[in-house]
């Protein structure tokens, strides 16, 4: 494709999916594929940051497509045939480039009544369709939801302890303030989800584009951890924009060195007191993979979504 051509496919992308398809402006290669059925379509895309020992992994992602299966093997046909011309071992999705956009889809609804953000929202068909062709779940993740408070006691003992070995901690919660720590919270997620799965770096740019987006759509707090005055980790949490009552726990990042200190531990007693103090019921931890070392910050937790990406081997 030349340039004008995919100008204007990412427009039309954009008018679909958001401006989050702007990222393939940046995006080392990919191609877009659309079937004669207009109701389906993918890009499939190679994103060399993306390391796995023995696999070359193809992503798809910004995809849709109907219930019809024979339209959706004809879609999956031209997309693996597009990720062999790629020189992939492997096809994982969707995925729309970096982990730092959306990707999963959703495969366990297991409460209805709850909606948070974001989340995928992937009609049902899709992740049992693409196993009827072959894919299937690779690296799987849920939320679970506490009730606000709940255990606090034994992570405010962990959290005293951290403040005794002098680390302490600063809440942002005024918009101003959190745009004026942009670049700290950017340099230690950097750091912090190196070995997530299919994890790639972006842009210090991209970054601040998409926490800018956050802070002005949500009601949202930032605690930053400093030791001897330099930060070294920082919990996300922000009000449900679908029930009031309820805040996430969106993200924990902490630099290599400080994990597993203790400090996670005390971002979950400082959210979960900010919770209560808000008068809040509930605390989703949302989107969690389920090979996180922080997990076990919300064992006491009820699962109320799964998720998965899918994989298939290329022949």
């Amino acid at each position: 494709m030349d340039k004008q051509q995919n100008k204007n496919i990412i427009k039309k992308l954009v008018n679909t999916w958001g401006r989050e398809a702007i990222i393939l402006r940046y995006a080392y290669r990919w191609q877009y594929i659309e079937t004669s059925d207009s109701r389906a379509s993918a890009v499939v895309m190679y994103n060399p940051d993306i390391k796995n020992s023995s696999e070359k992994t193809i992503l798809f992602g910004f995809i849709r497509f109907p219930k019809d299966i024979d339209i959706v093997r004809k879609l999956f046909q031209s997309v693996e045939e597009e990720a062999k011309k790629m020189k992939g071992t492997q096809i994982i999705g969707p995925l729309n480039y970096s982990t730092w956009f959306s990707y999963r889809w959703t495969t366990q609804n297991l409460d209805k009544n709850i909606k948070a953000w974001p989340e995928p929202k992937n009609p049902r068909y899709m992740p049992e369709t693409a196993k009827k062709i072959g894919f299937s779940e690779c690296i799987r993740y849920f939320s679970s939801m506490i009730k606000a408070g709940k255990g606090n006691e034994s992570y405010e003992r962990t959290y005293k302890k951290t403040i005794s070995k002098g680390y302490n901690f600063k809440r942002y919660r005024k918009k101003i303030s959190q745009y004026l720590i942009l670049r700290t919270l950017y340099d230690i997620a950097k750091e912090a989800f190196t070995e997530k799965p299919l994890y790639s770096p972006i842009s210090y740019k991209i970054f601040k584009r998409i926490y800018l987006n956050a802070f002005k759509k949500l009601n949202s707090t930032v605690d930053l951890c400093l030791y001897k005055n330099k930060p070294v980790g920082f919990s996300f949490s922000y009000e449900n924009p679908y029930g009031k009552n309820i805040l996430i726990w969106k993200t924990v990042a902490l630099k290599k060195e400080f994990q597993g200190k203790g400090i996670g531990s005390a971002f979950r007693y400082l959210t979960h007191q900010y919770a209560v103090e808000e008068n809040k019921s509930s605390v989703i931890q949302l989107l969690m993979h389920t090979e996180s070392k922080s997990k076990n910050l919300i064992t006491d937790g009820r699962v109320i979504r799964e998720y998965a990406l899918f994989c298939k081997k290329l022949e």
